[in-house]
């Protein structure tokens, strides 16, 4: 399969994951389980994920419209390689940040998380140097 199909299926699962956030407010009840946080603190659980939504829109529109920059140029490979981080950096933050975590669950987020950070990783085994016609 093309590399670039491939950073497309990784943009899918990027896709899916912007809209698994999306209503995260609502889906952890949020308003009654951030209750018991200071206003500072509340803001930033908030912002983060308001931020991460944004994040995962934009790995998912980079990865299905700008399948080809993102592998034959450097800015490209950068954006990769800050995605496959983020993928990875998520799998490391299942075992950092929680305490007792439901082993089904965390296993199927780690699969997911793997998933895209594999085809994310991908532009760096490909054969061409960057720049160089394919």
């Amino acid at each position: 399969m093309k590399s670039e199909s491939l950073l497309k299926i990784a943009g899918g699962f990027s896709f899916f994951f912007f809209l698994f956030h999306v209503p995260f407010y609502w889906m952890f009840n949020w308003d009654e389980s951030l209750a018991s946080l200071n206003v500072n603190d509340w803001a930033i659980v908030m912002c983060f994920n308001v931020i991460c939504i944004g994040l995962l829109f934009f790995m998912s529109y980079v990865s299905f419209f700008c399948a080809k920059d993102v592998m034959d140029t450097h800015l490209g490979r950068s954006f990769s390689a800050f995605a496959a981080g983020f993928y990875y950096f998520r799998i490391a933050a299942e075992f950092i940040f929680f305490d007792e975590p439901d082993m089904v669950v965390s296993s199927i987020v780690i699969v997911l998380c793997l998933i895209p950070a594999l085809l994310y990783s991908m532009p760096f085994f490909q054969q061409n140097r960057v720049g160089e016609k394919r």
